[in-house]
């Protein structure tokens, strides 16, 4: 598994300034990860509807670079689907969700998200120690 490389998936808004809470993050993340000598292929999902290919970027990176780590670093309503699917599939992957939004426990105890399916990820960061106490 090249530990050197990862596939960040979630909203950039590359190239330009952050303009909310999660490109800022994500374009925070990028910059350490890179400093630290570590190669990040982005799928930016920011404004997708403008540019759509980014799913046909999606499954090109996933498959050609299946030995880097992906990171999902975005709300779980955006990327639950793609869990499921990855899952479904049995695709080996080091896999991190990192959570974006603070109600993720919330969606899991009403049936929204399914622990069964969020479980694919190797593993789960999120923003404080309460949403830990709420996951647990």
């Amino acid at each position: 598994m090249s530990k050197s490389e990862a596939i960040i998936i979630g909203w950039i808004n590359k190239g330009k300034p952050a303009d909310c809470g999660e490109t800022m993050k994500n374009q925070l993340m990028i910059r350490k990860l890179e400093e630290l000598g570590i190669r990040c292929r982005q799928i930016d999902f920011k404004n997708w509807k403008r540019h759509p290919w980014v799913f046909f970027q999606l499954v090109w990176d996933i498959v050609v670079h299946r030995d880097n780590t992906l990171v999902l670093s975005t709300s779980a309503s955006n990327i639950y689907l793609m869990i499921e699917i990855l899952k479904k599939l049995n695709w080996q992957m080091n896999c991190i969700h990192w959570v974006i939004d603070g109600n993720l426990q919330e969606c899991i105890n009403y049936g929204k998200y399914q622990v069964g399916i969020l479980d694919y990820t190797t593993w789960t960061l999120v923003e404080s120690s309460l949403m830990v106490d709420k996951l647990r």
